[in-house]
């Protein structure tokens, strides 16, 4: 069968074959319209055949036999693979080493290659740091490639999905590797590029936050750790170091003027507020024996008989009938004239001398003793007199002189006490003296038990909870009371600066507040402070009246301790490795979703050389660039758009609009 071709290009068949209905209508061509393809599916060809392969459809784009099958998904190849896996491996690794260090101790170890001492730490802390930055780097590295490819993509994906086209300057824009943070914010709020760009400055965002927030996670610090164990020699009470409870006639020592040192320190530290020795943290309830070679500076930890206090402080009842005893010396003038006072709710008796002939006075403890066995306070406890003569006798006015102050008892127990010289006669009623006598009773209420002392390098004990058994024995129960009985017998004596009133600056303070020592005995009333008020600072006092009793005065113990030594251990802001870990997940699942989606050429030169056959595109620009003034041809030009059409070929191609 001869095939002519007509004007138009065609090929026309013979007349002969005009009857056989196979061959009633032309076998069409790709000039022919789409009807005519689709309604001829099988065309007899000259050989007689019959070809099962349809010709190539025209380039009208309404053709469905010219609708191109979507492009494929993206497959991964094992480089690519691999680099992928970089993130959550890097990821998991990373934030469970930071979790672990949050809540374990792990120190930092070298194998010997190099220093990590404490006297190192900025050294290790800036290599940390360094460690941390490269191993997020290589992280972030399919992230960074991910982005690189959005954007190369981003040329194609934007000129394919707006059939208007896009702003040539818009274009330009994306496919230039320099464009800026700023110009890609203006390229999104003008809806000049695809959604997928949107995604680049949202991971690029996340990128630079995770960057920041994730080397810093991590870092370290010093923290002690424990050397071998060894003996401590810390201050101690023994059996008779105080009271010698054994000999035929029981005595207190003075050792090295201990009662006086006791309240020299009481005021040192509770009105000067001057620190003297090691200072517990948590409360001055706890009385600790100290390593008496142990330097403030170096970190250590020891067990040790612990004295932990209750104090409480209560004006005392004075129970009715008073005693008059007369004790005689082995001189005359070593009489005594004593009353005998039980005080209600105490358990302790006192006797008193010359105690209530001034305003203020301290019992002392060898007048102080239980009222059941007659024996030395067992509970530690110390007595205060505070006295007023109500008489009108001579020797009471003569008491009162200018510089005594006028002690207002209202409200408190008191007792009337007669001085009178017991025993003697009678001379003269102006000899007998009748005082008003209120009893302050402050005891510790101890309690003795074996806890863990640690000191930070500072001088700034910490008393753990835990008690430990069986007791170290460095403080004798016996000899403890003592000593809290004794501690602050001298503070109207010792405790600071002399007071005309009130003997010495500690006690009026003790018993009055700090006000009074700004005010004239001639023209003021004193009241004693509430029992509350006296309880805290007398705590205060007490507990820094002990260290003189137990800074090896009397003896010394020796008790298990160590002396713990810095390191350095790796530690992590938790509130940092959180947000980092929640930002590794957004990324990652970014990195997985990006790889379904559909392939689109790339910004390369062979993509870009293909997009450009049969475009005028290259010409026109090449006008441009030798037109007269180019730079304004080209502002000109960037208002034009481009779009991504189908070649007569099925091709895709640029063209300006």
């Amino acid at each position: 069968m001869d095939l002519s071709v007509d004007s138009a290009g065609s090929r026309a068949p013979d007349s002969s074959n005009e009857g056989d209905p196979l061959l009633s209508k032309s076998c069409p061509t790709p000039l022919h319209d789409a009807k005519s393809y689709s309604e001829t599916n099988v065309c007899r060809v000259p050989s007689g055949k019959v070809s099962d392969t349809p010709s190539p459809p025209d380039a009208d784009p309404t053709s469905p036999m010219n609708t191109s099958p979507p492009p494929p998904l993206r497959s991964l190849g094992k480089l690519a693979l691999l680099r992928s896996l970089l993130l959550p491996l890097v990821a998991i690794a990373y934030t469970v080493f930071c979790y672990t260090v949050r809540f374990k101790v792990i120190p930092v170890s070298s194998g010997g290659w190099f220093d990590v001492t404490a006297d190192n730490i900025a050294v290790i802390k800036s290599g940390v740091t360094s460690i941390s930055i490269i191993t997020i780097g290589l992280g972030l590295l399919p992230i960074h490639s991910l982005i690189s490819d959005l954007k190369s993509e981003e040329f194609f994906r934007v000129t394919s999905s707006q059939p208007e086209g896009e702003p040539l300057g818009s274009i330009n824009g994306i496919s230039n590797p320099s464009f800026g943070m700023i110009d890609s914010f203006k390229v999104v709020f003008r809806r000049h590029c695809s959604p997928y760009y949107h995604l680049v400055l949202v991971t690029s965002f996340l990128v630079m936050i995770i960057s920041t927030l994730a080397p810093a996670a991590l870092s370290v610090e010093t923290a002690l750790f424990d050397s071998d164990l060894r003996a401590f020699a810390v201050g101690a009470l023994g059996r008779d170091d105080i009271l010698n409870a054994t000999s035929d006639s029981p005595s207190l020592p003075n050792p090295f003027r201990v009662p006086e040192k006791a309240s020299a320190l009481a005021w040192f530290e509770s009105v000067l507020h001057v620190p003297y020795s090691f200072q517990v943290n948590e409360s001055l309830k706890y009385v600790v024996p100290t390593p008496l070679n142990l330097s403030f500076s170096v970190p250590a930890r020891w067990l040790s008989d612990v004295a932990i206090m209750n104090p409480t402080c209560t004006y005392s009842n004075p129970l009715p009938p008073f005693q008059h005893l007369e004790v005689l010396g082995y001189l005359e003038t070593d009489d005594r004239n004593i009353t005998r006072v039980a005080l209600d709710g105490s358990g302790l008796t006192s006797d008193m001398d010359t105690e209530f002939a001034v305003p203020v006075a301290i019992i002392q403890p060898s007048d102080v003793y239980n009222t059941t066995d007659t024996g030395y306070p067992s509970n530690g406890a110390m007595v205060f007199a505070l006295s007023r003569c109500i008489s009108d006798s001579d020797r009471c006015k003569g008491s009162q002189s200018s510089a005594s102050p006028n002690l207002d008892l209202s409200g408190l127990p008191v007792a009337n006490l007669t001085k009178n010289p017991l025993g003697r006669p009678i001379i003269e009623p102006d000899e007998i003296s009748v005082y008003n006598v209120a009893f302050l009773v402050c005891s510790p209420n101890i309690v003795i038990e074996t806890r863990e002392v640690r000191n930070d390098g500072h001088g700034q004990l910490t008393v753990m909870e835990t008690s430990y058994t069986p007791k170290q024995g460095n403080l004798h129960p016996g000899q403890t009371s003592v000593m809290f009985s004794t501690a602050l017998r001298e503070l109207g004596k010792s405790g600071g600066p002399s007071n005309s009133m009130f003997h010495t600056e500690s006690l009026a303070i003790l018993l009055f507040g700090p006000t009074v020592m700004t005010q004239e005995p001639s023209n003021h009333s004193f009241h004693p402070l509430p029992a509350a008020d006296i309880t805290e600072l007398y705590t205060r006092m007490l507990h820094s009246a002990t260290k003189a009793y137990l800074d090896g005065s009397f003896s010394t113990a020796y008790v298990p301790g160590r002396v713990s030594v810095k390191r350095l251990v790796f530690v992590s802001s938790l509130p940092q490795v959180i947000a980092s870990t929640i930002l590794f997940v957004l990324l990652l699942g970014i990195l997985i979703l990006s790889h379904f989606r559909r392939t689109t050429p790339q910004f390369t030169l062979s993509s870009v050389a293909a997009a450009l056959d049969g475009s005028e595109i290259p010409s026109t620009f090449a006008k441009v660039k030798r037109s007269a003034d180019p730079k304004t041809r080209e502002e000109e030009m960037g208002q034009k758009r481009v779009v991504l059409v189908k070649s007569d070929l099925g091709s895709d191609v640029l063209q300006l609009q």
